[in-house]
């Protein structure tokens, strides 16, 4: 019951949303994430979150702690950092802020994925 009613909720939000595991594994994507990545819920889960961010930004996204399921990393301040996400296509976009995640009941951690300018 519990799922299903975690299911109802994510695929209720607005903004695209792919839920992790602490490994950074996804374990879920809600409706407007499989239409803005071009994924399925089904094909994503249990591959690594690190597939939704561009190779380039790797490295970057590492050093922030945004591709693992763990909190994002302290940055200075005044230094803006813009986070893009890739589609499955290859293309990217630019989606907002750096994730901050919410712990679920079951340890999982909300990553964030701005669907309101999608580019």
């Amino acid at each position: 019951m519990q799922d299903k009613r975690f299911r109802q909720m994510l695929d209720a939000a607005r903004d695209a949303m792919v839920v992790v595991d602490q490994g950074g594994s996804a374990v879920a994507l809600n409706r407007e994430a499989e239409r803005l990545l071009g994924w399925t819920d089904a094909e994503l889960r249990g591959e690594p979150s690190g597939r939704l961010i561009p190779q380039r930004f790797q490295q970057v996204y590492e050093a922030l702690g945004v591709s693992d399921g763990e909190s994002p990393g302290i940055r200075s301040k005044g230094a803006p950092v813009r986070i893009f996400a890739q589609r499955r296509d290859g293309s990217e976009f630019p989606s907002g802020n750096p994730p901050q995640p919410s712990r679920s009941q079951r340890g999982r951690l909300l990553r964030l994925i701005s669907g309101r300018n999608p580019v």
